[in-house]
């Protein structure tokens, strides 16, 4: 698995699939002429996303795994809600 792609912009979110809740940063690159915005990630032609620093909680039983995730790929189909978190 590569790194995720180096930008100076992340926005902590938390992603909701069918089976697990996840909290972690996605990472915001600007191509061209394009911006930042987190819908233009989604919505674009991109399969799977870039999360880092991200925490798992079972839907179904509400377990949270202990481990903090360095980095995982997101399929964008697979995401039912996004919530964007506001900086502590």
């Amino acid at each position: 698995m590569t790194a995720p792609p180096s930008s100076n912009e992340t926005s902590r979110v938390k992603l909701y699939t069918s089976n697990m809740i996840l909290e972690g940063d996605i990472h915001l690159t600007k191509t061209g002429k394009g911006d930042r915005r987190l819908t233009n990630k989604l919505q674009g032609d991109f399969k799977f996303i870039a999360v880092s620093n991200v925490t798992m909680t079972d839907r179904q039983t509400g377990h949270t795994d202990d481990n903090i995730h360095p980095y995982i790929q997101v399929n964008v189909d697979s995401i039912e809600i996004i919530q964007p978190l506001e900086d502590d």
